[in-house]
């Protein structure tokens, strides 16, 4: 889904759903597609389009003086040959200060109930107003070793994930 406000399309959006759209890394995925027994599952709250982005639905907005705290639910799990990989996306968390140090994407460790772990670093970027949401530009993880850890270190640390797109409604935010 392209949610840019620069959008010059003649045609109709969808409708903008709050929350986090990913791909995750299309490499992985087209990856896991390929390998024997390869295969996705997502939870009933988690929407996949025509594209294979990932729609992980808003579940709390804060907007503080220090930055936003931006709370996705559901759950994608991949596995690959025949069980022996296994990568889980639980409960996606973006952290964005509102300057000067990195912004982070953390997810539930499925390892550790209760804890979450960072898997990715990226830079902070300001919102944009549209359609009565607040838009961010794409931002783009870099890989932290818990990244690492959970690809199988497929990955080195800083290798780039696919781009985050995030919406907020704009009357959502706490």
């Amino acid at each position: 889904m392209n949610l840019s406000p620069e959008t010059d399309c003649a045609m109709e959006e969808p409708a903008i759903r709050p929350g986090l759209y990913w791909t995750v890394k299309e490499s992985f995925v087209s990856y896991v597609a390929s390998t024997a027994g390869g295969a996705y599952w997502h939870s009933p709250e988690v929407r996949v389009d025509d594209t294979g982005t990932f729609h992980f639905p808003l579940a709390q907005a804060e907007a503080t003086a220090a930055g936003w705290t931006l709370r996705c639910r559901g759950d994608v799990r991949f596995s690959g040959h025949f069980g022996m990989m296994f990568v889980a996306v639980v409960d996606p968390w973006l952290t964005i200060p509102a300057s000067g140090t990195q912004a982070e994407l953390s997810i539930d460790d499925v390892s550790a109930p209760g804890k979450r772990i960072t898997i990715a670093t990226f830079e902070p970027a300001e919102p944009l107003p549209y359609r009565g949401h607040l838009v961010w530009p794409p931002l783009v993880p870099c890989i932290e070793p818990a990244g690492v850890e959970l690809f199988g270190g497929a990955y080195a640390r800083g290798a780039q994930l696919d781009p985050l797109k995030i919406a907020v409604r704009a009357n959502d935010i706490s």
